[in-house]
C-alpha cells in the first residue's frame, strides 16, 4: 500500500510523457534495441522482498563483448556489474553492466593517485547521471580490525554500490559488486568465492538477512539459484556454453538454441510453445522476429556512411561511439512502419509512427549534445515543450505548449544531498514545500495554503507515524519493508501476517475479523479463505496464466488460452462459453459470446479503435487525432457526438446530439467554467490548495468550506441551506447537521464498529427501512439468483436477467447485442426502452411513451428533455452529487451520498425519502418528479437505478446483469482483492454487500485501475475527472488526480494484463509507477493520505 501519493503536475494521460521518458535508448517488438538492432532479453527468475529487495534477472544481448565472463554462458543479471579502467593514472573507469553497456566515469578531481581519485558521469540521461565513484576507505568493522577500502559509487538518489578497493584489478574482469546500501544505511551484500576473483557468488543476501544462495559449475556458470526458503531455479547449458534451458520454481521449463555466433534463435516457453524465434542479418542485428502466432516483426536499419562526430563537449578519446544506426525501420504484425531516427550518441531524436500512412504521427526530440537530457519535445500536433535542468539533472522547470495561447511555466526545486523536490511551483505561483529529515525520508509537506502533514520513519526507512494538518496520527510497523500493522487515530488496529519470504497470508481487521491467503512457488495466489470460511481457489498453467477459478461454493469458471497466452475461449460454470480471435498485433478482434453473437473490431494502423460491429449490425465508430485523442464517437442507432481539445490535452467541447458542454480552464488545468446548451455560464472558484470553494450558475451559488486536513466541512445551496460535516479522528463522517439560517432541518449521526463499517444510524433524520420478509432465495452454479422468496427470475446465456415472475405478474427484461438493457415490460402495462450513445451513456429513455434525452458533463446528465420543459440539474465537480434541480428543488444528501430531502427555494423540506439498506425508498410530503434517489443515482420509473454500466434492482439486491469488467475475456477477479474478500468473484453483488458503507457510481468493479483504463479508451476525460467518489474518500485533492489517488488506495499491479505477452488493452502503459520520477518526469505535487490496511 502506498501512502505517499506524488501527483504528476501533468496527467498520466498525456501522450506527451511517453515521448519525454525516451532516457535509456529505445525498444521495439520482443525486444530489439531499436538504435544498435540488438536483441536485447531480461527475464526475472527470482525475488526476495526487502528494503533492498533482491531481484535476479538474468539480461541477454547479442554480440556481447563480453561473453566469456558471463555467470549464464552469454547472459548475465544485475549482481555481476564490475569495473575497469585506468589503473596507471586512475583518469577514467568504466562501470561494466549485465547487458553489457558500459558507464565511463572521468576524473574531476585533480592527481593520478587512486586514493583522492574521484569520478563522475555525465554523458547518458540514465539512473547514472552525475553519480559519482570515488575511493574510500570504511571505517574498521571492529577494533583492531583493518579498514576497508572500496570503490563507491553514489548516485544522485543517495544510494551506493560498493566494489572492492583493489588498486591495481585485472584488466577484465575488474573489481566487482560487493554491496549495495540505500540512504537509510540498509545493506544488500554480495558473497564471492575468492578463489574464483571476482566472478563466483555464493551468496546475496538481503538487509533483513533472506538469501539466495548461487551455485556455479566449473566454468563458474550458474547452475542453480535456492532461496531461503527452499525454493529453486536451474539452470542447464549446451556444448558451446549458451544457457539452453532454465527450470523456474513451479518446475516450468523454458529452452533457448542458438546460432554458431551465440545469437538466440529461439525460445520455448514452459508450455512447449515457440513463442519467438530470431533472424538477424550479416552484422548481427535483428532483422525479423516471427512470433508463436505467425505475427512478424521487420527491421530494416539505415546506418551512419562514417562514425559521427562527438559531441562539441566532448574530446576523441572521451567519447564512447555506441555503434547505433542513424535509422531504424520497424513493420509491425499488421504490416505498419514505424521509423525511428537517432543521434550519434544512440539516443532517438525522431519518431515516425504509421511511416506514410494516413495516421502517420511524428515526434521530435531535442537534447543537450553533452548530456542527451531531453530540452524539447515537438510532438504530431507541433505542440513544443521545453525542459529546463539543474546540475544534477533534475527537471526545474516545464514550459508546456510554447508559442501557443495555453502556454505555462511550472518550477521545481530540488535539495542538493538526495536530490529530492523541496519545491513545486504551479504555473498560478502555488508552491508545495516538502521537508526532509538527515536521510532524505519526507518528515513535512506543506500545501499553498499553509497546511502541514508530517511523517516519522522507523530505522529501516519504513513508514511509522503519519499525522494529518490536525494531528491525527495513524501508527504502522513493518517487517523486512513489508507493512504488517497499521493502528489508526483511535487506536484500531489491523494486522498483517507475512510468511518468510514476505507474502501476506492473513489480515485480522480491529473487529478479529481475519482471512487467508495461500500461494504456490512463484507466488502465485492459489487460495483465498474469507472471514466466513469459504475457499476462493485458483489454478494456473506452466506459464502463470489462470486456467480456472473456483468459488467458495465450488463452482468454477475456466479460462483457455492461444499461443500468445492470451484467452481463446473462457467458460463459465454453467458451461457457456464465448471465444475470441486476435488481430495479427495481437489487439481483440471477434469476440463471440455466450448467445453466440459475434462482435467485431476494426483498428487503424496504430492500433486504436475505429469501428465495432455488433451482432445485430448496429456499430459505434470512433475517430482520433494525432495525440491520440478522441475526437469522435458515432452510434448508428443514436447519432454521432464530437470532442475538441485544447493545446493540453483538455477537452473544451463536446457536441451532441442531446446538446453542447464546452469549458475553460485555468493554468493548474482546473475548470473554471461550463457552458451548457440552454443554461447560464457555471463558473468555479478555488483555493490556493486546488480545491473548489465556489460554484455558481447564474443567481444559483453554491460555496464550500473544509478544514486543515482537506475535508470538506460546509456545503451551502443556492437556498441558504447549509450541510456541515464532521468526522472523527479517522476522518470518518460522524455527524451530518442541514440548517437554514439559525433553524435546525435535521441531523444525521453515525457510529462504526472497529472495522469502519457503519452499525447505528442517528439524528433526527436516522430513519431507515425494513426489507419485507422473505423465505430465502436460492441461486444456480454462476451466482444467477433463481429465487428471492416468492419470485422467480430467467437469465439468458450471458447472464442478463430476462424475466421477473411474483405476484404481480412477469416483467420481461430485453437486451440487445451489446448487451445493454434495450427494453422492459410488465404486466401491469409498464413499457420502457433505452438507447445509448458512443461512449455508452444512456442518452434517451422512452417511460409509457414519453422519451426523455439526457445531455452529459462527463458521466453526469446535466439536462434532461422530455415532453415538458427542459429539466435543468446544478451539479458538483464530484459524481452523483447533484445540488438543485431547476433551480426550484435542493438536494440533501447523506453520508452515502442518498438524497434525504428535497427543500424548496425557501429553504422548507417538501419532500424526504427513507431508505432500507439495499437502496428501496419510500417518499414522504410533496410529489416531486425528482428521480434522483440511492447514492445520488436515478431510479427509472421502472424499479430499476441506472448505475451507467448496469442497472441495479434494490428489491433484489443485485445487479440484473453481471459485471462486464469481471466477465470480460481477459480479465479474472483482481487476486489481491480476493484477498480482501472473496465475494469480489461475484459478477452480480452489489458493492461486495456492503450497501450502507460503500457505492459503486459506473455499476463495476471497484477497482480504480479499471476506470484508468476507460480514462485512455476514452480520451483521458470521461472518467479521470472523477477520483473522489470512486475512492470512497470525502474530499480528495484536484479532479486531474485521478491515477495515483485511485492507485493509493487499491491495488497498484492489477492493471498489468493477466493474460497475453501483448497488451492489447493498453494497460501495462497506464501502469506507471507510483510515486516514482519515472513516470512523472517533472515535478510532483506531493498529498498524503491517511495510512490504510496492510493489503
Amino acid at each position: 500500500m502506498q501512502f505517499v501519493t506524488v501527483t504528476c503536475a501533468e496527467e498520466l494521460g498525456n501522450a506527451l510523457n511517453a515521448a519525454l521518458t525516451w532516457a535509456a535508448g529505445l525498444f521495439g517488438a520482443d525486444p530489439v534495441d531499436l538504435a544498435t538492432g540488438l536483441f536485447v532479453s531480461r527475464q526475472t527468475d527470482l525475488v526476495i522482498p526487502d528494503v533492498i529487495p533482491i531481484v535476479f534477472t538474468r539480461t541477454y544481448r547479442t554480440n556481447d563483448r563480453d561473453g566469456a565472463f558471463r555467470p549464464f554462458g552469454i547472459a548475465s543479471h544485475p549482481y555481476a556489474v564490475y569495473l575497469t579502467g585506468d589503473t596507471a593514472t586512475f583518469q577514467y573507469a568504466d562501470l561494466n553492466l549485465e547487458d553489457g553497456a558500459r558507464i565511463r566515469y572521468y576524473r574531476t578531481s585533480p592527481g593520478t593517485d587512486y586514493a583522492s581519485a574521484v569520478m563522475a558521469h555525465t554523458t547518458t540521461p540514465t539512473r547514472f547521471y552525475q553519480s559519482t565513484l570515488a575511493w574510500k576507505v570504511l571505517p574498521s568493522a571492529c577494533p583492531g580490525c583493518v579498514p576497508h577500502a572500496v570503490w563507491e559509487l553514489r548516485f544522485r538518489d543517495g544510494l551506493l554500490w560498493r566494489f572492492p578497493g583493489t588498486v591495481q584489478p585485472p584488466t577484465d574482469p575488474g573489481p566487482a559488486l560487493e554491496s549495495i546500501v540505500d540512504r537509510n544505511g540498509n545493506t544488500l551484500t554480495v558473497t564471492r568465492d575468492a578463489t574464483f576473483g571476482t566472478r563466483k557468488i555464493t551468496r546475496i543476501t538481503s538487509p533483513n538477512g533472506r538469501w539466495i544462495d548461487v551455485t556455479t559449475d566449473a566454468n563458474v556458470r550458474i547452475t542453480q539459484l535456492r532461496d531461503h526458503i527452499g525454493r529453486t531455479v536451474s539452470y542447464a547449458y549446451d556444448g558451446a556454453g549458451n544457457l539452453s534451458s532454465v527450470t523456474d520454481v513451479r518446475g516450468g521449463v523454458t529452452q533457448y538454441t542458438y546460432d554458431a555466433s551465440h545469437r538466440l534463435l529461439t525460445i520455448r516457453d514452459a508450455r512447449g510453445i515457440v513463442y519467438l524465434t530470431n533472424e538477424y542479418d550479416a552484422n548481427g542485428r535483428v532483422s525479423r522476429q516471427t512470433l508463436a502466432d505467425g505475427g512478424v516483426y521487420a527491421f530494416s536499419y539505415t546506418p551512419w556512411s562514417a562514425p559521427p562526430p562527438p559531441p562539441p563537449s566532448l574530446t576523441l578519446t572521451q567519447y564512447i561511439w555506441p555503434k547505433s544506426v542513424f535509422a531504424t525501420e520497424v513493420s509491425d504484425p499488421r504490416g505498419t512502419v514505424h521509423r525511428y531516427e537517432f543521434f550519434g550518441s544512440g539516443y532517438v531524436q525522431k519518431q515516425v509512427r504509421a511511416n506514410g500512412l494516413a495516421e502517420e504521427q511524428t515526434t521530435h526530440l531535442e537534447r543537450e549534445d553533452a548530456t542527451n537530457l531531453v530540452t524539447a519535445v515537438v510532438d504530431p500536433l507541433g505542440r513544443r515543450t521545453e525542459l529546463g535542468y539543474d546540475g544534477f539533472g533534475n527537471i526545474t522547470t516545464r514550459r508546456d505548449a510554447v508559442g501557443l495561447p495555453e502556454a505555462r511555466i511550472l518550477a521545481a526545486a530540488y535539495e542538493t544531498v538526495f536530490n529530492r523536490p523541496v519545491s513545486i511551483t504551479d504555473a498560478l505561483g502555488h508552491t508545495w514545500t516538502t521537508t526532509y529529515d538527515p536521510k532524505g525520508n519526507p518528515v513535512a509537506l506543506t500545501d499553498p495554503l499553509g497546511r502541514s502533514v508530517s511523517a516519522t520513519y522507523d530505522a529501516q526507512g519504513n513508514l511509522a507515524t503519519f499525522a494529518d494538518a490536525l494531528g491525527n496520527t495513524w501508527t504502522l510497523t513493518s517487517e523486512a519493508g513489508s507493512l504488517t500493522s497499521v493502528k489508526n487515530p483511535l487506536n484500531q488496529t489491523t494486522v498483517g501476517f507475512r510468511d518468510a519470504i514476505g507474502r501476506l497470508v492473513s489480515i485480522v481487521t480491529p473487529a478479529g475479523r481475519r482471512t487467508r491467503s495461500a500461494y504456490d512457488a512463484a507466488n502465485l495466489l492459489t487460495t483465498g479463505l474469507g472471514p466466513l470460511g469459504g475457499v476462493t481457489q485458483l489454478t494456473y498453467d506452466a506459464n502463470g496464466n489462470p486456467t480456472a477459478l473456483s468459488d467458495a461454493r465450488g463452482n468454477t469458471m475456466t479460462w483457455s488460452l492461444d499461443s500468445m497466452d492470451r484467452v481463446a475461449v473462457r467458460t463459465d460454470p454453467l458451461g457457456h462459453s464465448q471465444r475470441s480471435s486476435y488481430d495479427a498485433a495481437g489487439a481483440l478482434q471477434t469476440l463471440t459470446d455466450h448467445k453466440g453473437q459475434l462482435r467485431t473490431y476494426t483498428r487503424d494502423a496504430l492500433g486504436r479503435p475505429i469501428l465495432v460491429r455488433f451482432g445485430d449490425g448496429s456499430t459505434r465508430s470512433y475517430t482520433w487525432d494525432a495525440a491520440d485523442r478522441l475526437t469522435g464517437a458515432a452510434d448508428s442507432q443514436t447519432g454521432a457526438l464530437s470532442r475538441t481539445w485544447d493545446a493540453l490535452n483538455r477537452l473544451v467541447q463536446e457536441t451532441t446530439p442531446q446538446g453542447t458542454v464546452a469549458y475553460t480552464y485555468d493554468a493548474a488545468d482546473r475548470r473554471t467554467s461550463m457552458t451548457v446548451s440552454g443554461q447560464s455560464l457555471m463558473t468555479y472558484t478555488y483555493d490556493a490548495g486546488n480545491r473548489v470553494t465556489r460554484m455558481a450558475r447564474g443567481t444559483a451559488t453554491v460555496t464550500l468550506g473544509y478544514d486543515a486536513a482537506g475535508r470538506r466541512t460546509s456545503l451551502v445551496l443556492p437556498n441558504g441551506v447549509t450541510t456541515t460535516y464532521a468526522y472523527d479522528k479517522a476522518s470518518r463522517v460522524v455527524t451530518l447537521t442541514y440548517k437554514k439560517g439559525s433553524t435546525t432541518l435535521g441531523t444525521l449521526t453515525y457510529t462504526y464498529d472497529a472495522d469502519g463499517n457503519r452499525t447505528v444510524l442517528g439524528g433526527t433524520w436516522g430513519r431507515t427501512g425494513q426489507p419485507q420478509p422473505m423465505n430465502g432465495a436460492t441461486y444456480d452454479a454462476a451466482n444467477q439468483q433463481l429465487t428471492f422468496g416468492t419470485t422467480t427470475l430467467t437469465y439468458d446465456e450471458n447472464g442478463n436477467l430476462t424475466t421477473i415472475t411474483d405476484t404481480t405478474g412477469v416483467t420481461t427484461l430485453t437486451w440487445d447485442a451489446r448487451d445493454q438493457l434495450a427494453a422492459l415490460s410488465a404486466s401491469n402495462g409498464l413499457t420502457a426502452s433505452f438507447v445509448y450513445d458512443g461512449l455508452a451513456r444512456r442518452v434517451g429513455k422512452t417511460l409509457n411513451g414519453t422519451t426523455t434525452t439526457y445531455l452529459y458533463d462527463g458521466p453526469d446528465a446535466v439536462r434532461e428533455v422530455g415532453s415538458s420543459l427542459p429539466v435543468d440539474y446544478l451539479r458538483s465537480l464530484a459524481i452523483d452529487e447533484p445540488l438543485a434541480r431547476d433551480v426550484s428543488e435542493f438536494y440533501l444528501a447523506d453520508g452515502l451520498g442518498s438524497i434525504v430531502a428535497l427543500t424548496n427555494a425557501a429553504g422548507v423540506v417538501t419532500t424526504s425519502y427513507t431508505y432500507e439498506a439495499f437502496g428501496s425508498a419510500a417518499t414522504a410530503g410533496s410529489t416531486s418528479g425528482n428521480a434522483i434517489g440511492f447514492t445520488g443515482r436515478e431510479l427509472d420509473g421502472t424499479g430499476l437505478y441506472y448505475y451507467r454500466a448496469r442497472y441495479y434492482d434494490p428489491r433484489l439486491a443485485r445487479f440484473v446483469s453481471p459485471d462486464p469488467f469481471l466477465c470480460a475475456m481477459t480479465n479474472v477477479p483482481p487476486l489481491k482483492a480476493i484477498k480482501r474478500n472473496p465475494q469480489v468473484v461475484n459478477a452480480f453483488a452489489y458493492v461486495t454487500n456492503s450497501p450502507v458503507n460503500q457505492r459503486d457510481p459506473l455499476g463495476l468493479t471497484p477497482e480504480c485501475d479499471y476506470y484508468r483504463q476507460r480514462c485512455k479508451e476514452t480520451g483521458s476525460f470521461y472518467y479521470c475527472t472523477l477520483a473522489p467518489p470512486f475512492c470512497e474518500r470525502t474530499p480528495r485533492g484536484p479532479v486531474a488526480n485521478c491515477y495515483r489517488q485511485c492507485l493509493q488506495d487499491f491495488d497498484r499491479d492489477v492493471c498489468v494484463p493477466i493474460f497475453g505477452r501483448k497488451d492489447p488493452y493498453g494497460l501495462t502503459g497506464a501502469c506507471a509507477e507510483v510515486g516514482g520520477h519515472a513516470a512523472c518526469m517533472f515535478g510532483c505535487v506531493i498529498s498524503v493520505d491517511p495510512p490504510g490496511p496492510p493489503i
